[in-house]
């Protein structure tokens, strides 16, 4: 498509950059982010002429450096368009209007986005009915791969204690049901160490804890918290593993490790092994 207007031509290349750019990167931005941008267009409208602009001026910058005024205007122009980048990728930064979040993407799902999205291309290009038949295989490929794992969720029950300094969080899966329970949690400490295990399950609940600090997790396990120490004596018969998390604090692990010692009990400490995870 061409316009004779440099300003509708400028917008109309400038939106075929962020579509392509979004389309071909899209398995990268699922795998790791697991997030889509919904204003991705109009948000690049004004970020790729300001990023070009940082570009230019910072390398200007560098060639007239030792020349003070020109060094003094490029270095404003250079903050200032930054700043005005920065405002305009805030204003569609928005989890509740700005973008698609917790989108479930394995590296499956990768291999065969990248697969989907190179013949699309060939089949548009090339318009040929082979293209066509290759491009419905990989989709109906990836489906049935996708259903298989929704099939082995519906069936899974699993047992996970989060690595998370200073702090306590748990999860339980049932079928397709993940139930997160955490005790204040920050927003960046949920989306680095718990966000990233839920994605895969299609309901998540997330609450508080309201239990003790020590809690009987099945008849195998029982977690201790916040340096709640507990009679393990009473244990030697049922003899179940003995979870110690992030919020208990060294001295308290080395004490209760010792005692399970002492009955002849399993000892799991989240600090020195990282995360519990179980099957059951």
């Amino acid at each position: 498509v061409y316009f004779d207007n440099k300003i509708l031509r400028f917008m109309w290349s400038s939106t075929v950059m962020s579509i392509t750019a979004t389309i071909f990167t899209l398995p990268i931005t699922f795998y790791y982010f697991h997030q889509f941008p919904v204003w991705f267009v109009f948000s690049n409208l004004l970020i790729i002429p300001l990023s070009m602009i940082v570009l230019f001026a910072a390398l200007a910058l560098l060639v007239v450096s030792k020349i003070s005024f020109l060094a003094l205007v490029l270095t404003y122009v250079t903050n200032y368009a930054t700043t005005l980048m920065l405002v305009f990728a805030k204003l569609t930064d928005n989890s509740t209007y700005g973008f698609i979040d917790n989108i479930g993407f394995s590296s499956v799902d990768v291999v065969f986005m990248v697969l989907t999205i190179v013949f699309l291309f060939l089949t548009i290009n090339n318009k040929s009915y082979k293209f066509v038949f290759i491009l419905l295989s990989i989709v109906a490929c990836w489906c049935v791969v996708n259903i298989g794992v929704l099939l082995q969720q519906s069936v899974k029950n699993e047992l996970v204690v989060f690595s998370i300094k200073n702090k306590s969080a748990m999860a339980f899966v049932r079928g397709n049901t993940c139930y997160v329970y955490q005790d204040s949690l920050k927003e960046n400490e949920f989306s680095r160490y718990v966000k990233p295990y839920t994605l895969k399950y299609h309901h998540i609940v997330v609450t508080d804890y309201n239990n003790p600090n020590t809690l009987k997790l099945s008849s195998k396990q029982i977690l201790v918290r916040n340096n709640n120490m507990i009679n393990l004596q009473e244990l030697v018969t049922t003899k179940p593993t003995i979870i110690a998390d992030c919020s208990n604090n060294y001295k308290f692990v080395a004490k209760l490790k010792k005692q399970c010692i002492q009955f002849n009990l399993e000892f799991y400490s989240i600090r020195e092994k990282g995360a519990y995870i179980t099957t059951q």
